[in-house]
């Protein structure tokens, strides 16, 4: 007598819809994956633009402080006039690196160290330093400055602040 399967004992093409369920979960696991990869990217990328902002920013912050330095003759070149220094174009007094664009030609110098002017820094009178001797007999008096160092690299815009004193 021959054998017929029943339709629930006949599993032939079961191992092909298996296959295809466990192929369905791979790619859907693999497209994760990938988003996973793409977020990482750009995480990586901003973190990037970050860093060489922060040091495009630090070193033109010490350009100016070391310009300041080592400058010969620090009572004509560094007197205050209004707010910010003779030395760094101060034409206009209502400056304010936080809110003003930054235009590299008359409120703040070009970092030297760039050639590619996406740095720059400035550099703010705040007048004589608190604890600083006010006595007319002193000869020197500790000034006080605020360097602003800025950096525009990437689409990314970083900003440092140092304070200086100097004494003469």
């Amino acid at each position: 007598m021959p054998h017929h399967d029943t339709p629930i004992s006949n599993e032939r093409g079961s191992i092909l819809l298996f296959t295809l369920v466990i192929l369905l979960l791979i790619t859907i696991a693999g497209l994760g994956a990938l988003n996973t990869t793409n977020t990482e990217i750009t995480i990586s990328g901003n973190d990037k633009c970050f860093r060489q902002n922060l040091v495009r920013a630090e070193s033109a912050a010490f350009e100016a402080m070391q310009i300041m330095s080592n400058d010969t003759n620090p009572q004509a070149n560094l007197i205050p006039d209004s707010s910010t220094l003779v030395w760094l174009s101060a034409s206009d007094t209502s400056f304010d690196p936080e809110t003003t664009p930054w235009d590299y030609t008359t409120n703040s110098s070009r970092s030297a160290h760039f050639t590619d002017k996406l740095s720059g820094y400035t550099v703010i009178y705040e007048g004589t330093a608190p604890g600083a001797s006010l006595d007319m007999g002193n000869k020197t008096t500790m000034r006080q400055y605020e360097v602003h160092g800025r950096a525009e690299e990437c689409n990314g815009l970083l900003d440092v602040i140092a304070g200086y004193r100097i004494r003469f």
